[in-house]
């Protein structure tokens, strides 16, 4: 979505309140330690987030149909269920992700 450009009332309300009120105070609010604090803090957030352990699973119709697949083809191992879901219907598992369902 893009910004909306400012009317000319929001303007002219911006230019009352300049003047009714001391601006160039406003602009150091923020200390820079707080500032700094609250990178660390998102940063933090944000590599918890993104390390957290272990691969995502599988979802449950793509585990049921490896499962049928290799109940109605035994004599087909890991690779060629692993093959077969790739060639045929566009999903790429690993065979150890086969054999592991």
């Amino acid at each position: 979505m893009q910004p909306q450009r400012l009317t000319d009332a929001a303007r002219y309300t911006l230019v009352v309140w300049s003047r009714m009120f001391d601006w160039k105070n406003a602009l150091v609010v923020v200390k820079p330690d707080n500032l700094i604090g609250w990178h660390r803090k998102g940063i933090k957030l944000f590599w918890r987030w993104k390390s957290r352990p272990g691969r995502p699973t599988l979802h449950p119709e793509i585990r049921a149909l490896i499962l049928r697949m290799a109940r109605e083809n035994p004599t087909w191992g890991q690779m060629r269920v692993a093959a077969e879901l790739y060639l045929k219907l566009g999903i790429l598992v690993s065979p150890r992700t086969v054999r592991k369902y």
